[in-house]
């Protein structure tokens, strides 16, 4: 039963409604790092990517969280998926597994997040389709279903793509100008200030210090370019036993071709 309502769903996917339980969403989490708001996602190619997850309560008044999965198309079309997982398990973990929602032929999409909200627009073949989601200014617990067994919300791949249901939509607060500073990280890789890079117009950039997470700025992402920030290598690559301070070490971060990492007390940049 739950297999053919999906191939039903799927089928109808291209005028997908909002999942109608993400009205009732907490918070959103496990936001991708590097995807730009609003940007297409073109990389990497034919890769499995964890865009985004949502919390919240499902109709038995569980916490639950979906993970939202995107396979970037490349020798194929692209796939975005939504996976139901518990609070405390982890979005990757999921990505092989053939539950949830699933939505083919994806030929692009591009997605943004605020404080507020998200929204998500999906190509698919020659049609598309977006998600507008409105964080409620303040939560109320979903009232249960009326006339449906308990097992209509227990099956763990079942999604439900009801109408959405009315929300306290708040206006968006006025965006912060590009290059203004959205993160704050110290030298010594404590945090300054709280990330508010959500709320970023154009999505954010990082200039890369050595830390996990360097110094974040509002405005378009231009690493390894000339007089832009360096480009910060993936953290596995770095070796934990290691110092990256870019005043002794650079090594964490690199340029395009004929530029240099140059360094600013612990900050690099390209020149």
């Amino acid at each position: 039963m739950i297999s053919l309502l999906f191939i039903i769903l799927i089928g109808n996917a291209i005028s997908a409604p909002v999942p109608g339980h993400w009205d009732h969403v907490l918070e959103i989490t496990d936001r991708h790092e590097f995807y730009q708001n609003g940007s297409l996602v073109v990389k990497p190619r034919d890769a499995w990517q964890t865009l985004f997850s949502l919390v919240y309560y499902d109709r038995n008044l569980t916490r639950q969280k979906d993970c939202v999965f995107y396979r970037v198309p490349g020798d194929d079309a692209g796939v975005l998926k939504v996976q139901t997982v518990s609070p405390g398990e982890r979005c990757d973990d999921y990505y092989f597994r053939d539950q949830g929602l699933k939505i083919d032929d994806v030929r692009s999409l591009r997605f943004s997040i605020a404080d507020t909200g998200f929204w998500l627009d999906v190509q698919r073949g020659e049609k598309r389709f977006r998600w507008d989601v409105v964080l409620p200014g303040s939560f109320k617990k979903p009232l249960p279903a009326s006339g449906l067994s308990s097992s209509d919300f227990k099956a763990p791949g079942l999604i439900f793509l009801a109408p959405a249901m009315a929300s306290n939509r708040r206006k968006f607060d006025p965006f912060p100008k590009n290059d203004t500073l959205c993160h704050g990280i110290n030298d010594d890789c404590t945090e300054a200030t709280p990330s508010t890079c959500t709320s970023c117009e154009s999505g954010w950039y990082e200039v890369p210090n050595g830390c996990g997470v360097g110094p974040r700025y509002c405005g378009f992402l231009r690493c390894g370019k000339k007089n832009g920030p360096a480009c910060r290598r993936g953290l596995r690559w770095q070796r934990k036993d290691d110092e990256f301070d870019c005043r002794t070490n650079s090594s964490f971060a690199y340029c395009g071709t004929g530029l240099t990492v140059v360094c600013e007390g612990r900050k690099a940049f390209c020149r």
